[in-house]
């Protein structure tokens, strides 16, 4: 049996416009997810909200984004029902600039669109 947490895939999953994660929980309500995207890495601490991967969660976190740009930020990642495998994730940035942009936003919003799937947790929940 799989170790639990989940994988998530989508857009602007990964540290990229389309990539992948993977969740590793550390307990019952802290994971680790690292991701890869087409261009660039990313990395963050989630701490959920109920116990397991099948609960929403928030997340502190770093993304390269392969060209230069890298940023940290939090975010909240929010499951669909069941029967879609939906997910979202909100939140907000700050840009950690190179290439000389420093005066276009201290902050911005992040916002990931995608899908998920559960492993290592037994049946799906019944909302």
């Amino acid at each position: 049996m799989h170790a639990p947490g989940a994988e998530t895939g989508g857009f602007f999953y990964g540290g990229g416009f389309l990539g992948v994660e993977e969740e590793f929980m550390m307990g019952e309500r802290f994971a680790l997810e690292f991701g890869i995207a087409l261009i660039g890495v990313n990395g963050s601490l989630n701490f959920h909200f109920n116990p397991g991967p099948r609960s929403p969660y928030l997340s502190a976190g770093y993304a390269n984004f392969g060209i230069g740009d890298q940023m940290f930020g939090a975010t909240t990642f929010t499951l669909g029902k069941r029967w879609n495998r939906l997910c979202t994730e909100l939140g907000l940035a700050t840009p950690i600039y190179e290439n000389g942009y420093e005066d276009i936003a201290p902050v911005i919003p992040f916002i990931s669109l995608g899908t998920y799937s559960i492993r290592g947790g037994g049946k799906p929940d019944k909302r």
